[in-house]
């Protein structure tokens, strides 16, 4: 599989006289002068007004309820606890440093101490440590005036003793984070350098050793970022990875007056831009990899950083909305990112309010790197306009499914071809005739069903346990398969052709390493017609075996057969697809709401639409699927019928 061939450079380190430089307390994320801006700002700018008062709703729910109680899950661990533990300190202490009022001070410090007292945090799943670690060490730097001189000490002692300490010890096989190339990396490296900092006057050698490493070590998963932003995760471990990534940065700035370089790899502040262009006309994203089913637009603070930085008003455009016309139980508290809700006023700047003469992003994209991933949309601004993703990459990727060649298609204000999200989320059932919906109560990730039934969903060799899950496997996506085999885990997608100009725009996708030993050659096309109507088309040369391929679209509306393929139907609203080749293949529709396997989430609604073609010996396979929304009837010549010719 690909990586980034961008070299890592050398590792930065601290200088000699760092302490001296530091920064006095507050000095991660914000210092007193920000927090003064943005109580001025309180008196001028509505949308900072508006943050503030969402903020201060929920640090008043947060005043009645207990410290959080230590339960781990089946898997012995306490992720959602440290993330809430850290969610009312964040929120609580910030609103008192705008409001001034004692309550949220108080109700801040006694979840802190609380945390603080805690017997031991679970060092063997570190994520869980960092979240704690991060929540303790911004409260301990926002209320430093406010905490008495046993209470800060309580403070730093936890996260020296039970944090910092503990990220060189133990096992080898608990510490594979610290050289890893994923969300894991960025998220442990940065809340230990950030908790360093918060404690670096107490243990001054140990502050360095962890900020150092951490500078040195995210540096792997920032190359991943290459060239284009793509992040090879998806767009939900975006936030996750990215978020972390980003509160070192601003921590270090804020500190040191120095961020290292780590906002400078390439493609790293591109990712922003990357995460627009996998929004959708509907307001949803494309969401291939662990993302939520539904994968609607929600809360995501790290977007107000990059507006900021890059000077783009267009990259909050859904964030402002969704604060001004969502309510926050949909909107904010229904996020993965809600605990980190406060960053997002944080780092708001009001100079961002106005996107309306913004240049729009190309409506053409594609990125390249570990996961390439392109997109075709027939306009920005207009809920009902085509769009069509398509996925490279690998399944042996992290959080990698075998999706490769997957799309997702919108027209006309729904999404026709679905990407059913990861293993545990709960799928919003189908809409009700009005055009109505209701999303389900839990959108988390659900890792915990797998776990509860045995099943090791991190096993990715080629028969490992996580190929056994409906919506990971081949089975549960829009792709090609033969003989209703698997992909190959060590295969790789790559973008071969990317046009955004001509008559059809278009993407090529090389699938051949995904059929090891099937095919000889294997492509994926995706084009983008004048009249709104995609074209896919599938190509391939069969192995020295006879091949049936499958062709698969998965959907939650309803399928009506015609004579020259199918019609599908939701809410008034209608999609054909036409069977352009082979003329000897067939249809069948499979009820895929129930899988089979008892460790598989329900699929309210779904069917998958297949198109079999039968061997034929020796032959070159074809398939050519032309996708017309019902409100465009279409009137475009369709590119020409080789993948070849298309260039």
């Amino acid at each position: 599989m690909p990586q980034s061939s961008s070299p890592l450079p050398p590792p930065p380190s601290l200088s000699a006289d760092w302490l001296e430089t530091l920064t006095p307390h507050p000095r991660l994320l914000a210092d007193d002068a920000r927090f003064t801006t943005l109580r001025a700002q309180l008196t001028t700018d509505e949308t900072t007004r508006l943050l503030l008062a969402r903020l201060r709703d929920r640090a008043d729910s947060i005043l009645n309820e207990p410290p959080v109680v230590l339960q781990p899950d089946a898997a012995g661990n306490v992720l959602p606890l440290a993330r809430r533990a850290q969610e009312r300190v964040l929120t609580t202490a910030l609103v008192f440093r705008l409001t001034g009022e004692p309550v949220y001070a108080r109700r801040a410090i006694r979840e802190m101490l609380h945390v603080a007292a805690l017997p031991t945090w679970p060092t063997k799943h570190y994520l869980d440590v960092a979240e704690f670690i991060l929540g303790l060490s911004v409260g301990l730097d926002w209320l430093h005036a406010e905490l008495s001189a046993p209470e800060r000490a309580q403070s730093e002692e936890a996260i020296v003793d039970k944090g910092l300490r503990p990220s060189f010890d133990g096992e080898p096989r608990h510490r594979w984070w610290l050289w890893a190339d994923n969300n894991w990396n960025q998220v442990c490296h940065a809340s230990l350098a950030i908790g360093a900092l918060a404690v670096a006057e107490r243990a001054p050698d140990l502050a360095r050793q962890i900020i150092e490493r951490a500078l040195a070590n995210i540096a792997i998963p920032a190359a991943t970022y290459a060239p284009d932003g793509a992040y090879p995760e998806g767009f939900n471990y975006w936030g996750y990875g990215t978020g972390f990534h980003v509160l070192l940065v601003d921590a270090l700035r804020h500190s040191l007056g120095h961020e290292f370089g780590l906002a400078d790899f390439p493609g790293f502040l591109a990712s922003a831009r990357y995460v627009a262009q996998m929004t959708t006309p509907t307001g949803r994203y494309f969401n291939y990899a662990d993302s939520y089913p539904d994968a609607v637009i929600q809360l995501i603070p790290t977007l107000f950083w990059f507006a900021r930085r890059l000077g783009d008003p267009f990259l909050l455009r859904g964030q402002l909305d969704g604060l001004r016309h969502q309510p926050a139980n949909t909107f904010i508290h229904a996020a993965d990112q809600e605990r980190h809700f406060a960053l997002a006023l944080l780092w708001w700047e009001p100079a961002l309010a106005d996107s309306s003469h913004t240049p729009r992003p190309p409506l053409h994209w594609a990125g390249d790197g570990v996961t390439p991933v392109a997109v075709h949309r027939s306009a920005w601004d207009d809920p009902l306009a085509t769009f069509v993703g398509l996925k490279g990459g690998s399944p042996g990727a992290n959080h990698g499914h075998m999706d490769v060649g997957s799309f997702v298609l919108e027209a006309d204000g729904v999404r026709w071809a679905l990407d059913l999200g990861a293993a545990g989320s709960a799928l919003t059932p189908p809409p009700a005739a009005d055009g109505t919906a209701t999303p389900p109560a839990d959108r988390g990730l659900g890792y915990g069903l797998l776990t509860k039934h045995g099943v090791n969903q991190w096993e990715t060799r080629q028969d490992g346990d996580r190929w056994t899950v409906f919506r990971l496997n081949a089975e549960g996506h829009n792709v090609l398969t033969f003989d209703r085999s698997q992909q190959n885990v060590r295969g790789f997608g790559a973008l071969v052709g990317h046009t955004a100009d001509g008559p059809w725009p278009h993407t090529l996708l090389d699938t051949t390493s995904l059929y090891e030993r099937r095919v000889r050659s294997a492509r994926r096309g995706v084009a983008l017609l004048p009249d709104g109507s995609v074209l896919l088309q599938d190509e391939w040369e069969p192995g020295s075996a006879s091949l049936t391929a499958h062709w698969q679209w998965l959907t939650q509306v309803v399928i009506e057969r015609t004579a020259d393929g199918v019609v599908l139907r939701q809410a008034g609203h209608s999609l054909a697809l036409r069977i352009e080749a082979p003329s000897g293949a067939r249809i069948e529709i499979e009820d895929v709401s129930r899988p089979p396997a008892p460790w598989d989430m329900e699929n309210p609604g779904v069917s998958k639409l297949v198109i079999v073609c039968p061997p034929a010996p020796g032959e070159p396979g074809r398939i050519r699927v032309h996708a017309v929304p019902g409100s465009r009837p279409s009137s475009a010549p369709l590119p020409p019928p080789r993948l070849a010719e298309w260039c």
